[in-house]
């Protein structure tokens, strides 16, 4: 399961919770409209393996080359949205047929690390959200970082 939540891309790193008071004044509109942006990049599929191969493809490989892969969706129907007091919280947690949890093998997790190497086609989620949060006014950023290192001050 792949839990991030959508209040700074530093405090989902630190796991801090300290943004209560800071809601109001970068605006419960904006992280949600933030969430929203992360949530519908996270669905985006990359485009579909090739299958059947070309003419031209099969001469250059030799034979035929088809891709066994078959999409479900279920990582996009494992995608939520939670709010929360002070933030949201952005689920994406697949499970394969057999039961195997595999968003962050998908996605990574919210450091960018643990990726699995037959998923590289995929965006790692830490860099989709490093890239909405960086589309968000530069005061509300400066904000957020305010909030994330006092309270990771706070927490040392």
């Amino acid at each position: 399961m792949i839990e991030l939540q959508m209040v700074n891309a530093k405090l989902v790193r630190k796991g801090l919770e300290d943004f209560t008071s800071e809601v109001p004044k970068v605006g419960r509109y904006r992280l949600y409209n933030t969430t929203r942006a992360i949530f519908k990049r996270a669905g985006e599929y990359p485009p579909k393996p090739m299958r059947p191969a070309t003419p031209k493809q099969m001469l250059r490989w030799g034979g035929p080359k088809y891709s066994k892969y078959v999409r479900t969706y279920t990582l996009r129907k494992s995608r939520r949205i939670e709010k929360l007091d002070n933030g949201y919280i952005l689920h994406i947690d697949p499970v394969d047929p057999r039961g195997v949890p595999y968003g962050e093998l998908v996605f990574g997790n919210a450091y960018g690390m643990g990726q699995s190497r037959y998923t590289k086609h995929w965006t790692p989620i830490a860099t989709i959200t490093d890239e909405e949060v960086a589309k968000l006014p530069e005061e509300v950023i400066a904000s957020l970082l305010i909030v994330a290192n006092s309270a990771a001050s706070r927490t040392h």
